[in-house]
């Protein structure tokens, strides 16, 4: 940017705030590192479940109480530790590894349901504490990422998201929720592992988008985010729909319906 020579009726005021920004730019020369776009390396996707749950990145399952979201994870789980197609029919290339990090009061229920999914438990890892304590996020954020290279986690789930957070973080404030998530992507990105959070909605009825509980930048950071519901005409049926993708077509072009036998879930075709 080049300042306005003074012939231009520029008032002193003026010149010296044009001759201000030119300085600004000088400095940020200095120390901003440029790359072309041309220089930039195209990373493929890759994909626990096709269009749904990204490898490598942040996923949110989300709904309301008691309707599967956690079951439906832990088939999820069950099926990698086994090398067991998705419930989508997208492939599992052999068995691997799962970290599941989860309160000390929901350890034999989850363990109840893992078994009844299947799970070669050998391959399911859970992170317990630290030094005897409460972990939580992000003071804890190395650990986790310790933990998942320490396994070879293919899959990171965190059950639930809010039960994680620090001491004194407010859920419903962007900075407190970005101190938390930021660190999480940052490990997915680092280990390749799907991290999969699991949070609650509130009872105010407005669009799915807007259901969950907590700062909406939860969504806006989430790569994916899942929605576990009652399936319209079978309430014995849970139904998992895409909300948003910001990797794959989106929730307006959702995949084709797939029942989700073992833990009675299915896919719906329709946005919730």
């Amino acid at each position: 940017m080049k300042a306005l020579p003074a012939s231009e009726t520029l008032s002193p005021e003026d010149q010296a705030v044009f001759a201000g920004v030119d300085e600004a730019v000088a400095a940020i020369g200095q120390r901003v590192r440029y790359t072309r776009w041309d220089d930039v390396r195209l990373e493929q996707v890759n994909w626990l479940m096709i269009n749904r749950l990204p490898q490598a990145e942040l996923t949110i399952v989300e709904g309301d109480g008691d309707l599967g979201k956690t079951t439906a994870v832990l088939d999820i789980a069950a099926r990698l530790s086994r090398g067991a197609d998705m419930p989508d029919g997208s492939r599992v290339e052999g068995a691997a590894d799962v970290l599941l990090v989860a309160e000390e009061d929901r350890v034999s229920i989850l363990k109840a349901r893992l078994i009844a999914a299947g799970a070669d438990l050998d391959k399911i890892h859970r992170l317990e504490d630290v030094d005897g304590g409460r972990f939580s996020l992000p003071e804890h954020a190395q650990v986790l990422h310790a933990e998942a290279q320490r396994c070879n986690a293919k899959l990171i789930v965190i059950d639930a998201l809010f039960n994680h957070f620090d001491t004194g973080l407010n859920t419903n404030t962007t900075e407190d929720v970005r101190r938390v998530l930021a660190p999480l992507s940052d490990i997915a990105h680092r280990t390749g592992a799907a991290i999969v959070a699991i949070r609650h909605w509130g009872k105010t009825v407005r669009a799915a988008s807007a259901r969950g509980l907590g700062s909406a930048d939860i969504r806006n950071v989430a790569r994916s985010t899942l929605v576990v519901g009652k399936h319209p005409s079978d309430d014995r049926v849970r139904v998992i729909a895409l909300d948003k993708s910001n990797l794959g077509p989106g929730a307006s072009t959702p995949p084709e319906p797939t029942r989700w036998t073992r833990c009675s879930i299915a896919y719906w075709s329709a946005k919730p």
